[in-house]
């Protein structure tokens, strides 16, 4: 029992410099969505980030889109997405690149001992400046369970890059989600985002997220 708590704290110990060492990022969202119907809702999400410790602004971008729920097992969403983006490579900032992007979402969900269960499978066509378009798919598996009128979850997503032809991005994050209204709700979370350089997983970054969620 002794060896398991010693190596319990040296875990944690592990974990906690591996996040101390990593950059500190503030991603930003507000989402207005409409309801059209029972089964089919319109969307907006305007998203700002800042990375070097939550400084400096790096990347924003907007995306309208249409959900459409087929039943009580799927959603199907189709949505575009306009991004701005720089690079900040050896304490000098990179110009600004533009991108845009087609996402195709067929999503699963499905409840589990009370456990609300989603697979998001979302396939993204990127047309990007000064570089190749390319697909790449990305499958957020999220776990959510509704206590005192929020909603913790956890959940987990990788990034397929079908040009590079492998896996090279994984994100893991823990949230929470607050419906304050009928018309008003909010979500927090922190993400350990790791991506894939060669053979090995680099360059973590730890992020903080916000989201303000608006429904007419």
């Amino acid at each position: 029992m002794r060896r398991k708590k010693i190596l319990f704290y040296i875990l944690t110990l592990v974990i906690l410099t591996k996040c101390a060492e990593a950059d500190w990022e503030w991603w930003n969202e507000t989402e207005s969505n409409w309801r059209m119907n029972k089964k089919t809702e319109l969307g907006i999400t305007v998203e700002q980030k800042f990375k070097n410790d939550m400084q400096d602004l790096y990347l924003y971008n907007f995306q309208p889109g249409i959900n459409f729920e087929l039943n009580d097992s799927w959603d199907f969403g189709l949505s575009y997405k306009y991004e701005k983006e720089r690079e900040y490579t050896k304490g000098e900032w990179e110009p600004w690149l533009e991108e845009h992007r087609f996402q195709i979402d067929p999503i699963l969900k499905w409840v589990w001992l009370g456990l609300k269960i989603s697979s998001r499978n979302r396939f993204e066509y990127r047309i990007l400046e000064a570089r190749k378009d390319y697909w790449r798919y990305c499958n957020r598996i999220k776990i959510k369970k509704e206590i005192l009128k929020t909603e913790p979850y956890l959940a987990n997503e990788i990034f397929y890059d079908f040009y590079k032809d492998t896996l090279n991005k994984n994100r893991f994050e823990l949230g929470i989600d607050k419906k304050c209204s009928s018309h008003l709700g909010i979500e927090l979370y922190y993400m350990l985002e790791s991506v894939k350089g060669g053979k090995d997983w680099h360059h973590s970054t730890n992020v903080l997220g916000t989201v303000l969620k608006i429904n007419f």
